[in-house]
């Protein structure tokens, strides 16, 4: 029994669902921004907890197929944390300077 319709029709174009593979680079990409998003905790907490979230949706996207939304999810994530960044890097240069006698 063929599981893709009548003798002579093979799979979907494309591989299964017709998505085709991943663009070049997408899984690194988001492996390198959910362990940045880990670590961006240390710079803002509830920006940092955000970018967990949308580096894990990033994955989970991902790992379905559906490369438009953890493409869209990583680069959300990736906003946040260099938002993170900024706001940490921020906060120690306030915190020296007003200590500074």
């Amino acid at each position: 029994m063929n599981p893709y319709g009548p003798p002579g029709y093979g799979p979907p174009p494309m591989g299964m669902g017709g998505m085709g593979p991943p663009p070049p680079d997408l899984q690194s990409s988001i492996g390198t921004w959910f362990v940045l998003s880990i670590l961006s905790i240390f710079c803002c907490l509830i920006g940092g907890v955000i970018a967990i979230i949308q580096a894990s949706a990033a994955k989970s996207a991902l790992a379905q197929g559906d490369y438009m939304t953890a493409q869209a999810k990583i680069s959300s994530a990736k906003t946040w944390v260099i938002v993170n960044i900024v706001v940490g890097v921020l906060a120690v240069i306030a915190n020296v300077a007003a200590n500074m006698h």
